[in-house]
């Protein structure tokens, strides 16, 4: 259960609660094709229009051409044409190709996000409509990343990579914004389908379909249309960039930065260490202060963290350390757990299944400090949780007190507290204690989070600050 602390902070709340700034960002367009030339493909082939790409015919003789009007699905989240589309008009065995500018994507740990209108009436066609391909095209599609449009009469996008799975549906002869976010990896990429999202389908990442299981790189684009049989169909507003505002409407703001700090107590062996990206896809500090995993008793000091990391990998000025305890009376130890509880915490095995132990029976014995915290009025929510396996034996509640307050779980089930809307002291700390209901056994903490939840405006971090004697000395009470 969340507990509020502070009447003098739940009072306050409401001068200083406020949503997390939007980000500027700064325009990052690797590629856009606005199809406003005259005609295609005779001012395309060999020129350089828009991002300075260069189009080219790679097979048959291209019958394309672009119309004065642009297309649009209605959707609010579509960027503004620029006064043409591209309409398909088939039967040619034509394959138009642009090259990316500044080389391909698809390198590791980045995400690429493109978006496009199309409308296309396929029904008897092989396939019409846009490609993404990773280098020229060669025979049997094998670098063709990724495709939308009509192919033997589903409407789809999908790939035609070896070992790649997932497509999206979409319906013929209907125009449909389509956004897709290349999610690059060390090993498989995956590619989030959007069809018509809504603002917040966007935010929350709630694709239409995913595309995963092979290298999904891609450095150029494909206005196709190569088929026997009469088709039909319009593209337009092709865009390719680094940010999700490149390719939706100024309106979709890229979530904040994360204000989340993830800590890994344990041991320092590599299977239980939390790393980016063997266990995921967030940034964790361990804190493993005992060399090559064994169980140990530490003292004051042991394994303090400087210049944590945020869960998006930016660091932080955040400290954190054991600041008090005593000789033999607390350590990094226990027996294994490794069952896996990410389900119902979203913590990874490697966070989860080693611990420290604590063996003091009253506050104030063994404590950690987080040091270097916003002192402008920034609110903070701390998180603890702790596991151990049952089998080992029975352990005693563990007990969490921060500013006078105690929150109790059981370790055994695995439990966790949360501590919300506290505010650091005057010398940017927050401090907690853990001890044991009982001398059975240890107390137990796996994980320990603190996510800043609360950032003010300036005028109003005035207007704490005038009122911090009072919170301070009530803190203190």
């Amino acid at each position: 259960m969340r507990q509020r602390f502070n009447t003098c902070v739940a009072t306050l709340a409401a001068l200083f609660a406020l949503s997390l700034a939007a980000r500027t960002v700064d325009a990052s367009l690797l590629y856009y094709e606005s199809f406003t030339e005259a005609s295609y493909p005779t001012a395309y082939l060999g020129s350089t229009p828009d991002n300075g790409n260069t189009w080219f015919a790679s097979k048959g003789t291209p019958n394309n051409q672009i119309i004065d009007t642009t297309i649009s699905s209605g959707n609010a989240l579509e960027l503004p044409g620029a006064g043409g589309a591209l309409q398909f008009l088939g039967n040619d065995d034509t394959r138009g190709l642009s090259a990316l500018s500044g080389g391909g994507v698809g390198a590791d740990d980045t995400t690429i996000y493109a978006s496009f209108l199309l409308n296309v009436d396929g029904a008897t066609a092989a396939f019409t409509g846009l490609e993404f391909w990773n280098g020229a095209p060669a025979s049997g599609n094998a670098n063709r990343s990724v495709r939308a449009g009509a192919f033997n009469t589903n409407y789809e996008v999908t790939s035609d990579v070896s070992g790649a799975t997932g497509s999206a549906a979409f319906t013929n002869n209907t125009t449909h914004f389509v956004v897709l976010k290349f999610n690059y990896a060390a090993g498989p990429d995956t590619v989030d389908v959007f069809i018509d999202p809504t603002n917040t389908a966007l935010q929350n990442n709630t694709y239409t379909a995913q595309l995963a299981g092979a290298n999904f790189a891609f450095d150029r684009v494909g206005l196709t249309s190569h088929n026997d049989a009469p088709t039909s169909g319009f593209l337009d507003e092709i865009r390719i960039g680094t940010d999700l505002t490149d390719v939706a409407d100024a309106t979709i703001v890229s979530p904040p930065p994360s204000r989340t700090i993830l800590i890994d107590l344990g041991k320092s062996t590599d299977a239980f260490t939390t790393d980016t990206p063997d266990d995921t896809t967030d940034t964790w500090n361990n804190f493993n202060p005992v060399a090559g995993g064994t169980n140990s008793a530490i003292n004051p000091g042991a394994g303090t963290l400087t210049n944590m990391a945020f869960s998006d990998g930016v660091t932080s000025n955040v400290d954190f350390a054991l600041t008090a305890g005593y000789s033999g009376g607390q350590g990094i130890g226990a027996a294994d757990w490794s069952d896996d509880f990410s389900g119902t915490v979203g913590y990874p095995v490697s966070a989860t299944r080693d611990t420290f132990y604590a063996n003091a029976l009253n506050p104030g014995v063994v404590e950690f400090t987080f040091s270097d915290l916003d002192t402008d009025g920034t609110v903070y929510d701390l998180s603890v949780f702790g596991a151990l396996d049952p089998s080992i034996g029975d352990r005693p509640n563990t007990i969490i007190r921060v500013n006078g307050v105690d929150m109790t779980y059981d370790p055994n089930d695995p439990g966790q507290v949360t501590f919300t809307d506290l505010l650091p002291d005057i010398n940017g700390q927050i401090t907690f204690s853990v001890y044991r209901a009982n001398s059975t056994g240890a107390a137990h903490i796996n994980v320990v989070t603190l996510t800043a939840v609360t950032i003010p405006e300036p005028a109003t971090f005035a207007m704490v600050m005038l009122t911090a004697p009072m919170l301070i000395r009530r803190r203190q009470g």
